[in-house]
């Protein structure tokens, strides 16, 4: 099997074999490394998602764009990495309208980072690449409320109430910004949030958007940055336990990657109520048998209700 295995020449499809999906394939990916162990009689190999082939072209003239949709940049720096490699496998799908934005883009611009920093802007749109089309997508947000999606982490994780065997919190405080300034070709633009102030004192943050001439766009990024930072980021990893019952919910049967689940997480100092926390991550692993489990989940909280504790002096 092994000489059947070869780094960016072999492909991996995963798929569902219940009658209920029809085989339906939900992932698929290039092989990007592979270990054989001679005396054990073993291959193991691993394999990454079809954006990872963007990560490694870069652009060779200078780019810019001015007021045009996020999609249609999206488009344009596909179009590119498809003129730097033509049998690169992916190709375009739908692509929705999202924001307009300017923005210039150097030599040697990574196109497949380029992509994923258009994500991260306020108001950023989301991504996929079909598994069996292998179609890149644009959609304005991906994912939907999955309110019987919950996860449950009590106590020592040990009892039949929990279907999680860890849950992972981390609060990341040094991503607060309450005063945010984007400074413009001309102009700037200003937006502030007091209460997170009065929480954590002031943090700054003027970042350069020099293609932007117009006061209102600087303005709305600024308003719409503010909402998104003005609290800590808390993010999860979730380990589901193993389970064929439904007790635990199944990753692309009844929550996909960008939907919102729920969580209920209690021990010490977490008491997390059924907190919306929406999923940009997952890890699978196949055993030698050939059995598929969901090993972990990645998933970030919405922030906009959060405060900070109020703990009690003594």
């Amino acid at each position: 099997m092994s000489r059947q295995v070869w780094p960016w020449s072999t492909c991996i499809k995963a798929q569902h074999t219940d009658s209920e999906h029809n085989s339906e394939v939900f992932w698929s990916g290039p092989v990007n490394s592979r270990n054989t162990l001679l005396a054990a009689g073993r291959c193991s190999f691993t394999a990454v998602g079809w954006f990872e082939r963007l990560m490694h072209l870069n652009l060779l003239t200078e780019v810019s764009f001015t007021n045009t949709d996020a999609g249609a940049i999206a488009e344009a720096l596909l179009a590119a990495a498809r003129v730097l490699d033509p049998r690169l496998p992916i190709t375009l799908g739908t692509v929705e309208l999202s924001r307009l934005r300017t923005i210039t883009y150097a030599v040697d611009q990574n196109i497949g980072q380029a992509i994923i920093d258009l994500t991260q802007l306020e108001a950023g749109f989301d991504w996929y690449i079909h598994p069996v089309t292998r179609t890149f997508n644009v959609v304005a947000r991906r994912g939907v409320e999955r309110e019987n999606a919950r996860w449950f982490f009590i106590g020592d994780g040990l009892s039949e109430h929990s279907n999680l065997s860890e849950c992972e919190e981390v609060v990341d405080g040094s991503t607060i910004v309450n005063d945010i300034r984007p400074r413009g070709q001309f102009a700037s633009g200003l937006a502030t949030d007091g209460v997170s102030q009065d929480d954590y004192g002031v943090f700054m943050e003027a970042p350069s958007l020099s293609d932007v001439v117009d006061t209102n766009i600087l303005i709305a990024y600024a308003n719409a940055e503010i909402v998104y930072r003005s609290q800590p980021r808390i993010t999860y990893t979730m380990t589901p336990k193993p389970s064929s019952d439904d007790k635990v919910p199944k990753l692309f049967r009844d929550f996909d990657l960008g939907d919102t689940t729920y969580l209920v997480a209690r021990r010490d100092y977490v008491d997390t109520k059924g907190v919306g926390a929406r999923v940009f991550g997952a890890t699978l692993s196949i055993s030698d048998a050939g059995v598929e489990s969901l090993a972990s989940l990645q998933a970030e909280a919405y922030l906009t209700a959060i405060r900070p504790p109020v703990l009690g002096g003594g």
